[in-house]
């Protein structure tokens, strides 16, 4: 990838803009009307932004869980990523499992960052109440030949996995890694 320092200033500006407004969302101190509107605005902002990146962007149905793709879309930077989402999340609170993705996707843009030909692709399925999720990502071969799975937060992503009755699988090939998950979602009574 290229260093901030080598971005173009409107690049920079654009993601520092984007960076400030998911801060402003995930703040359970300022109101909710507030961060809502800071949600919108960040899908606005983006989805009209469109020469920002190459990245496919998609709705899943879910303020909180669209501003982490489209944040982690912009963190990307120039390694291509192919987000394709089936299904809408259904109303309730889905900010644990929105953490789960933001964990996943910080994991695999750093380790897309050290492969030849850095690629990430994200499947997320919606259906009966489950979210169904695969990260698949290139990476450097000795990296993914190490003995311990990298990444930050994967205990995290467990705990939160664990409460939701979830489960993750992680693959390791030279190259690349393929993570799969699974969780029951918070849904909201009528």
């Amino acid at each position: 990838g290229i260093s901030q320092t080598d971005e173009p200033e409107h690049v920079r500006d654009e993601s520092q803009a984007c960076r400030e407004l998911w801060r402003i969302i995930r703040n359970e101190d300022i109101s909710l009307d507030y961060r809502d509107r800071a949600a919108e605005k960040l899908e606005q902002w983006m989805w009209h932004k469109p020469d920002l990146t190459d990245q496919v962007l998609a709705s899943s149905g879910d303020k909180m869980v669209d501003a982490v793709l489209h944040v982690k879309a912009a963190d990307a930077g120039d390694i291509p990523l192919h987000i394709q989402i089936n299904g809408h999340f259904p109303p309730g609170d889905h900010e644990e499992i929105a953490m789960v993705i933001a964990n996943l996707m910080d994991n695999a843009i750093a380790a897309a960052g050290t492969a030849e030909n850095p690629d990430i692709s994200l499947l997320l399925t919606i259906k009966y109440g489950m979210l169904k999720g695969v990260l698949v990502n290139t990476c450097a071969d000795s990296e993914a030949a190490s003995p311990a799975p990298p990444g930050r937060g994967l205990g995290i992503v467990r705990e939160i996995l664990r409460r939701h009755d979830g489960r993750m699988g992680i693959e390791r090939s030279p190259g690349r890694y393929r993570v799969e998950w699974l969780a029951y979602l918070n849904i909201e009574d009528d």
